[in-house]
């Protein structure tokens, strides 16, 4: 059975990942890092490397995970 703190966690990176994304499309757009949606007719601009959102907020929510349990709850084992 999942904890607490691994629910929370899990959360925690679905809302970063969500609170990351339209400012990383703004910057792409700024920047000039789009492609061009191939699968459509019109051939919209799609912002691209939106990966790094995703990875930034797995890796803030297992950081935040891991140093919950080793300074909070004083536990290391598995």
């Amino acid at each position: 059975m999942p904890s607490i703190l691994a629910v929370s966690a899990l959360f925690m990176s679905f809302f970063i990942t969500f609170l990351i994304i339209p400012f990383w499309i703004k910057k792409a757009r700024y920047a000039k890092l789009f492609g061009h949606d191939i699968h459509k007719k019109t051939n919209p601009p799609v912002p691209e490397l939106g990966g790094i959102c995703v990875i930034l907020g797995c890796v803030i929510s297992l950081l935040f995970y891991v140093a919950t349990r080793i300074f909070v709850h004083n536990t290391a084992e598995n």
